[in-house]
C-alpha cells in the first residue's frame, strides 16, 4: 500500500526545418548602413535576435537552429544555451535538453536558471526528488526566483510534503502575487491537504483566469462534498460526457483512489 502511494504521488504531474540561413541584417563590411555594421560586429546577438522572433512565431526548429549558430559563433553565451534547452523541453526531448542546462550550469554556477530548468525536467520525468535538489540549489543562488519556489513546491506535493509545499508556495506568491500558477498550485495543494475552504478561497479568485484553474476550483468543491456547484463550474468548459467523468473522479479522490497533477511551468 505504501508503494502504492508513493508511485501515486509521483504521478501527480502533473509538456528541423534546418538550420536557418541568416537572410537580412548581415552584410559585408563597408555596404554602409550603421545597422548592417552592428550585425557584423555582433552577429550572435544578431543570430539570437533572428532566433527569438522565430521562437515567439513559433517556428520552433528553425528557432533551435539559429541559437545553435549563434553558439557556434559565441560558445560561452548562455542565452543560446538556455534557449534551445527551453525548446528542446517543450518538445518534450528531455534528455538533450537536461545536457544543454548542465552545459550552462557548468559555463556560469552561479545562474540559478540552469538548476531551475533541470528541476522542470526531474518534474516531467516524475523524479520529485531530483527535482528538489535541483530547485534548492536555484534558490540557494537567488532566494527571490519565485518560479523556483513553485517548482519546490510542486516537488514537496509529489512526494506528499503538503505543509511545506505550501509554504513554498506562500513564499513565491509574496515575491509575485499575481501569479497563476503559484496561486493555482496553493489551492489544490491545500484541497489534496483536506482544508477544502481555503483551498475554495484561493482558487474562487482565480475562477476567470483560466479553464483549468476552474477545473481546479471544480475539484474543490468536489473534495469538500459540494457536488452542484463542482459540476455548475466544470460544465463552463466541459461537454457533459466530461463533466461526468470528472465527477466520478472527484467521487475517487475522495476515496483516495486517485491523484491529481499540479502546474510546474510560469
Amino acid at each position: 500500500m505504501a508503494k502504492t502511494g508513493a508511485v501515486q504521488r509521483k504521478s501527480m504531474v502533473a509538456a528541423a526545418l534546418g538550420v536557418a540561413l541568416l537572410t537580412s541584417g548581415c552584410v559585408l563590411p563597408g555596404m554602409g548602413s550603421p545597422a548592417s555594421e552592428v550585425a557584423v560586429q555582433d552577429p550572435a546577438g544578431n543570430l539570437i535576435r533572428l532566433a527569438h522572433a522565430a521562437q515567439q512565431e513559433g517556428r520552433l526548429e528553425t528557432a533551435l537552429g539559429l541559437y545553435q549558430q549563434a553558439h557556434a559563433v559565441e560558445p560561452h553565451a548562455m542565452v543560446p544555451l538556455l534557449a534551445s534547452g527551453e525548446i528542446l523541453q517543450s518538445l518534450g526531448r528531455y534528455d538533450e535538453a537536461a545536457a544543454l542546462y548542465r552545459q550552462a550550469r557548468s559555463q556560469d554556477p552561479t545562474n540559478p536558471d540552469p538548476y531551475r530548468e533541470l528541476g522542470k525536467i526531474f518534474i516531467a520525468q516524475d523524479n520529485a526528488s531530483e527535482a528538489l535538489k535541483e530547485f534548492d540549489a536555484a534558490l540557494h543562488r537567488d532566494s527571490r526566483d519565485f518560479r523556483s519556489w513553485n517548482g519546490r513546491g510542486v516537488a514537496l506535493d509529489m512526494l506528499g510534503r503538503r505543509k511545506a509545499a505550501q509554504e513554498a508556495y506562500r513564499q513565491g506568491i509574496a515575491l509575485a502575487p499575481d501569479n497563476v500558477a503559484l496561486r493555482n498550485n496553493l489551492g489544490l495543494s491545500l484541497a489534496l491537504d483536506g482544508d477544502h475552504g481555503a483551498a475554495i478561497e484561493v482558487l474562487e479568485a482565480l475562477r476567470e483566469a483560466t479553464p483549468r484553474t476552474r477545473q481546479n476550483l471544480a475539484l474543490a468543491y468536489g473534495l469538500a462534498g459540494r457536488h452542484a456547484d463542482a459540476e455548475a463550474v466544470a460544465r463552463i468548459d466541459l461537454s457533459s460526457d466530461q463533466v461526468r467523468n470528472n465527477l466520478e473522479y472527484y467521487s475517487r479522490m475522495r476515496r483516495g483512489e486517485q491523484t491529481a497533477s499540479f502546474d510546474a511551468a510560469q
